[in-house]
């Protein structure tokens, strides 16, 4: 029988340095996907699902149905469309979209920033 893919969504603002953190947890992986979007103000949530369809993250059906509800909880205009997506990634430099990392915010953050942000 295969298993039911089950998600958790996380999200953190780290104003002090304009960034916004979003993690993603799949029961099917080992490691949770966190994806960072630096200068959040001027990118906003659209910059997050650019970096979900840039990563490996999408696998299956599931995963696209977990990424569109996320496009209506974040309050995103329109249908969640992954080729206008993948249209603005392909315009786009991989290095400015590709913003993943296989660990927890904390950890990422910690990692990445040591104890500058002080992190909890």
């Amino acid at each position: 029988m295969e298993e039911i893919e089950e998600y958790d969504f996380y999200m953190d603002q780290i104003e002090k340095f304009d960034i916004m953190c979003y993690q993603i947890n799949r029961n099917t992986d080992t490691r949770p996907w966190t994806f960072m979007t630096y200068a959040f103000t001027e990118k906003g949530h659209y910059h997050f699902f650019k970096n979900v369809l840039a990563s490996s993250f999408i696998g299956n059906l599931a995963d696209i149905g977990f990424i569109g509800k996320l496009w209506t909880e974040l309050n995103m205009p329109g249908d969640f469309d992954m080729d206008v997506i993948q249209n603005d990634i392909l315009q786009l430099n991989m290095l400015e979209v590709a913003t993943c990392y296989r660990d927890t915010i904390k950890n990422t953050i910690m990692r990445k920033y040591g104890s500058v942000l002080q992190y909890n």
